[in-house]
């Protein structure tokens, strides 16, 4: 049997989290990733990522390179495919877990408006976000939301939730500086006000505060264009 690829040293999670950056701030020319090439090389990154056929793999990292290992689902949830990113972070070894759904979600407007319509296995499937609903329904308690506003809040919930998940289950690997979680949106309609396709990072490692996140020296060494794209805060 083959060896289980491992990533080698040289590069770390904050680097791929750059490249990252990098790669959907220019994904017509991407930056070279480091160590590629070598033999038996692990891809960059485990991707749990939404079915929603508008999140492109090469808006996250240039795909010809074998760079990242794809788990997908409705609302990219943890639970429904433990399995697969077990494997991506447990055997493959990938120093990052990217989780990322994206900001005009059609799955989740219609469990808002017409939950009615969807298929029983779905709406089955979807009840595993009970803890990001309980947040939304605990807002909506306390003033009226606007439905784009509801799916802003549901979907920065529910990537919180995963990745509060993720942290808890990759604990260990997180605490020797071998594995970062990041939770995304890709921005489709520009709700952030950063462009089109822009992908915005809203979580890293259980850290949700965009100013917090700004002073991560995970960040340090990253220009301030990419970091616009940092934090879920719209720019004044």
């Amino acid at each position: 049997m083959s060896p289980v690829p491992k990533h080698r040293v040289g590069t770390p999670p904050n680097q791929v989290i750059k490249e990252i950056l990098q790669t959907n701030l220019t994904p017509e020319s991407p930056p070279p990733l480091a160590n590629r090439g070598v033999k038996n090389q692990a891809p960059h990154i485990t991707w749990l990522a939404d079915s929603n056929p508008n999140l492109l793999p090469h808006l996250i990292l240039p795909t010809k390179e074998g760079t990242i290992y794809a788990v997908r689902n409705i609302a990219n949830q943890l639970t429904t495919s433990m399995g697969s990113v077990d494997y991506g972070v447990l055997m493959l070894h990938t120093p990052v877990l990217l989780i990322t759904d994206t900001s005009n979600n059609e799955t989740i407007q219609t469990l808002l408006t017409h939950p009615e319509t969807l298929p029983d296995s779905t709406r089955q499937e979807l009840h595993h976000l009970f803890t990001p609903f309980r947040a939304l329904q605990t807002l909506q308690g306390k003033k009226t939301l606007s439905l784009a506003r509801q799916q802003k809040i549901l979907t920065e919930k529910n990537i919180d939730y995963q990745v509060s998940l993720a942290v808890e289950r990759y604990r260990n690997r997180i605490r020797a500086g071998r594995l970062m979680v990041i939770g995304s949106i890709l921005d489709t309609n520009n709700t952030y006000k950063h462009g089109k396709g822009r992908l915005i990072i809203i979580n890293i490692n259980g850290e949700s505060s965009s100013q917090q996140l700004h002073k991560n020296k995970i960040l340090r060494n990253i220009s301030p264009t990419l970091l616009k794209g940092i934090g879920r805060e719209l720019p004044q």
